[in-house]
């Protein structure tokens, strides 16, 4: 990790889906599998998909091509939807931390100068922390937006109430 790094954080609160097609929606958002394409560009491939499997958290990179970003997309779909049919009491969130990294010397953002490596590293520890909190069902991480700061998304179910 890169000496004297601060990262800032700004948590924007846990916002729930309308109904089945917003989180269609959605999911074709955070995949960038959407049929105008809007947020895709050749950064793409570096986003990320953090989830445990086996209590174990592994992470995916993104691929350049559609049909392996819509596979993903459908594979964490495949496991969301009974989990939220299993969990009517409990409604499906999502929320978001953006995220500026300022080197402590210059006091200047260098948000695009971390490596790969050390992005990874942060959102690897965002990851966790949250997960502490609560019941994360995946997080992607958007990496991708030059003109806005790295940015991760978490999609969870509640502690209790709710549901669709």
């Amino acid at each position: 990790m890169q000496e004297n790094l601060h990262v800032e954080l700004t948590h924007v609160d846990p916002i729930n889906f309308n109904n089945v097609p917003h989180m269609h929606n959605f999911m074709n958002y955070l995949f960038r599998t959407g049929q105008n394409q809007k947020w895709t560009n050749e950064l793409t491939k570096n986003n990320l998909l953090f989830k445990y499997e086996n209590d174990v958290l592994v992470s995916f990179e993104f691929d350049e091509d559609f049909t392996a970003r819509e596979n993903l997309k459908n594979e964490v779909y495949s496991v969301l939807m009974p989990l939220v049919r299993n969990n009517s009491e409990r409604e499906l969130l999502n929320d978001i931390v953006y995220l500026n990294a300022i080197n402590l010397e210059s006091k200047k953002e260098i948000n695009g100068e971390l490596s790969q490596k050390d992005l990874k590293e942060i959102l690897k520890e965002i990851v966790i922390v949250s997960n502490k909190q609560k019941d994360e069902v995946f997080f992607v991480a958007h990496l991708d937006q030059v003109d806005s700061y790295f940015h991760i998304h978490s999609v969870f179910l509640e502690k209790e109430k709710g549901g669709w």
